[in-house]
């Protein structure tokens, strides 16, 4: 069982990857993940923050951000968390297709992990 102190920081390294996400700082979420993405699914750190108790990539598919989905993707977000099960009511794909966002769509369909360039590593 994880003690107080691990539990606490995953939640504050949880919130900063929320508010990034929040902030659409996507070279940030971008850099960030590629330091430790072990939270990108972890379902300890969800809370009720956005309204209810969503993911990282269920959230940024409400809020039809390609960029966010891309890059959690890139970084190994699970395509099929998201259902009652997992005590959410749909999955990213059933939600795209809900809001007809095509890209997202493709995103979500594809076989092989997306690819994101940062701009401060554009040359």
């Amino acid at each position: 069982m994880e003690n107080q102190n691990d539990l606490q920081s995953k939640r504050e390294k949880a919130q900063i990857l929320r508010q990034t996400i929040e902030a659409q700082d996507w070279d940030r979420l971008d850099s960030l993940l590629e330091q430790d993405s072990s939270l990108i699914n972890e379902k300890s750190v969800y809370t009720d923050t956005w309204g209810e108790y969503w993911g990282f990539l269920l959230e940024c598919v409400y809020r039809q951000q390609v960029l966010g989905v891309r890059i959690l993707l890139k970084h190994g977000a699970k395509k099929t968390v998201g259902n009652w099960g997992d005590c959410l009511p749909t999955t990213p794909l059933e939600e795209a297709q809900r809001l007809q966002n095509q890209e997202i769509i493709a995103l979500l369909q594809a076989r092989e992990r997306p690819t994101y360039q940062r701009k401060d590593l554009e040359m």
